[in-house]
């Protein structure tokens, strides 16, 4: 059963029942958790399956937590990943945000460099990324900070605070190691590819029926 479930306070209830209503034409279910929370929940709807398996873009978080090439180049770092023809580029030259009306579903990233670490502001997200295979998710107001702390030539540790008050009650940060592949001069990054036909997320919301 694919179940997308969101805590929220109480206080912000009916504006989260308004973005998650666009999720389920069909109804959700609510729960009343303890004085202060309210839980909603989606059963089988579409849009609570993972976007790799609907042949989507993994987003900032997901995409960092796979393997990925760093380039540099004069103004920017880009992020190969092996995901989907997945990349980001990341302006570090201090150009201006993107407006605010302008949603997209990696965000708009801006980086700057601090000593070893680079760190990374994201904003304009969609509001459709998917944090896990359980379906947490981000509303388009979230803004994350994410920094790429390299320790040593082979070893670099990838820290992201998450800041959505549509969503959690508080920030909250993950963190992972990172350890540098040993490369042999035939190795490349090879695609994890999405192909046409597809059929997890068809066969993922037959199973939750």
């Amino acid at each position: 059963m694919i179940r997308l479930a969101v805590r929220v306070a109480r206080e912000q209830a009916e504006l989260v029942l308004a973005e998650l209503a666009q999720l389920a034409p069909g109804g959700l279910e609510e729960r009343d958790i303890d004085e202060a929370t309210v839980e909603f929940a989606i059963y089988g709807a579409p849009l609570s399956v993972a976007d790799n398996a609907r042949c989507l873009v993994l987003g900032a978080i997901r995409q960092s937590a796979n393997a990925n090439e760093f380039l540099q180049i004069p103004g920017f770092v880009v992020l190969l990943n092996e995901a989907y023809h997945n990349y980001r580029v990341i302006p570090i030259d201090g150009r201006p945000d993107m407006p605010d009306t302008i949603k997209l579903w990696g965000g708009d990233s801006r980086g700057r460099w601090e000593g070893s670490t680079l760190v990374v502001e994201v904003k304009n997200l969609n509001g459709k990324n998917r944090l896990s295979h359980d379906g947490d998710f981000l509303s388009d107001t979230a803004r994350i900070v994410e920094r790429y702390t390299f320790t040593d030539a082979d070893h670099m540790t990838y820290e992201a605070t998450i800041d959505d008050p549509r969503v959690f009650t508080r920030p909250w940060k993950i963190a992972i190691p990172n350890v540098r592949a040993k490369q042999r001069s035939t190795d490349e990054t090879w695609e994890s590819a999405c192909h046409e036909g597809e059929r997890s997320a068809g066969i993922m919301l037959q199973e939750s029926k």
